[in-house]
């Protein structure tokens, strides 16, 4: 597949080493079967960087081009912490 940015690293990966997010009514979602509609961006499977998103919600607003504040939940990182 075609290789993607990840929004946090800022380095270009296989998109296989990557996980995808999208905002949902101000909610980060990852999308498990890569068919959710709507802006979304990339992250690489790597923990460290899993576990700054909830202090990055500011950087991937503006990076997406959304307004208003952006919530992860528990479950969400748990997720994908599972997946590296």
């Amino acid at each position: 597949m075609n290789p993607r940015t990840c929004l946090v690293s800022n380095q270009v990966t296989a998109t296989e080493r990557l996980l995808r997010f999208t905002v949902q009514e101000g909610q980060l979602v990852f999308d498990r079967d890569q068919k959710n509609s709507g802006r979304g961006g990339y992250i690489k499977k790597d923990p460290d960087l899993i576990k700054k998103l909830p202090k990055l919600s500011g950087k991937i607003n503006y990076k997406l081009g959304l307004k208003g504040k952006l919530e992860i939940s528990e479950s969400e990182l748990a997720w994908a912490l599972n997946q590296c």
